[in-house]
């Protein structure tokens, strides 16, 4: 996978949709709540034996590592592949993605952005193994999700003006 290529597109992507390119101009709790709630999205879809196509396991994996390569670039994160050794149940690898992505959260908290910038790096190596696990092209399938991404209109003030209009 050729992950600076791909950090490249998603975010050329980010500047495009206003998604933020600094780490001063992107909220990383934000950013982290939206990662942890792909990882369960991935999950259910899973469950439900949805693999591929609209909102399935594949997909909502692309989401995952499309948010998460967005951080890394951000703030630097080594964006390389390494062999990490990874569960092969389901169950156990949700957990792992979940608490790899709370651990590096804690570092950001904490202050230690290096330390944060390695959490991100270990969670795109996680997908990328979980993607070889479930025998999926994990850069396929992100590059189909940026490019369906394009078409997509995204009006954050929008979408929270009518997420506080319905509650």
């Amino acid at each position: 996978m050729n992950l600076e290529n791909l950090g490249n597109i998603i975010i050329e992507q980010a500047k495009e949709k206003g998604w933020g390119v600094q780490p001063d101009k992107i909220s990383v709790s934000e950013k982290i709540a939206l990662v942890h709630s792909e990882i369960t999205e991935a999950y259910d879809a899973f469950q439900k034996n949805n693999i591929d196509g609209k909102d399935g396991f594949q997909e909502e994996l692309s989401d995952v590592l499309i948010r998460t390569v967005h951080l890394a670039k951000v703030f630097n994160s080594p964006l390389e592949e390494s062999d990490i050794a990874f569960p092969e149940n389901i169950h156990e690898q949700v957990a792992q993605l979940h608490k790899i992505t709370s651990d590096a959260y804690e570092k950001y908290r904490h202050k230690k952005e290096d330390e944060f910038a390695k959490g991100l790096a270990h969670l795109i190596n996680a997908l990328i193994k979980y993607s070889k696990i479930h025998e999926f092209n994990l850069e396929e399938e992100t590059l189909k999700k940026i490019k369906h991404n394009n078409d997509r209109t995204w009006d954050k003030d929008k979408l929270n003006e009518q997420l506080f209009k319905a509650g």
